[in-house]
């Protein structure tokens, strides 16, 4: 199945392809920097192989940072309206973080929790969902 997403303004738009019966679960991320990319709690992502993401409209902007793990984070985003479309830990090798509720199909939006990422930042209101991890890692 080929996933279509866009940015708030359309600018960019792009596809995921996910595999029948290899559809990944939602990771919520509570790293400070995914909090103040998007003023929230936590932002739920999928982690895609970058081979199955296509970018079928517009070019990305990239802003670098050192992520907590010590390594690059590339993060891609719309030039218009700043919507982050995916982000690349280079700890992780060959996939993309990608924002799970850009997807316009529903389907991907509802898949289960499957862990949560820098535990240490989560507020004190927020309930554990999912077994917790402090750092990403190549596994």
């Amino acid at each position: 199945m080929d996933a279509q997403a866009h940015c708030l303004c359309g600018e960019l738009q792009w596809t995921a392809h996910f595999s029948k019966g290899k559809m990944p679960g939602q990771v919520l991320c509570h790293c400070m920097p995914c909090k103040m990319f998007g003023g929230g709690e936590y932002t739920v992502n999928m982690m895609v192989p970058k081979s199955d993401v296509k970018m079928t409209k517009g070019t990305p902007k990239v802003y670098t940072y050192t992520g907590e793990s010590g390594n690059p984070v590339d993060c891609f985003y719309c030039p218009n309206c700043t919507t982050h479309a995916y982000h690349h830990e280079k700890v992780l090798g060959d996939r993309y973080t990608m924002h799970s509720l850009l997807f316009e199909d529903d389907t991907l939006k509802h898949r289960p929790i499957e862990m949560e990422l820098f535990g240490k930042h989560r507020m004190p209101y927020q309930p554990e969902i999912a077994k917790t991890y402090e750092v990403t890692d190549n596994s």
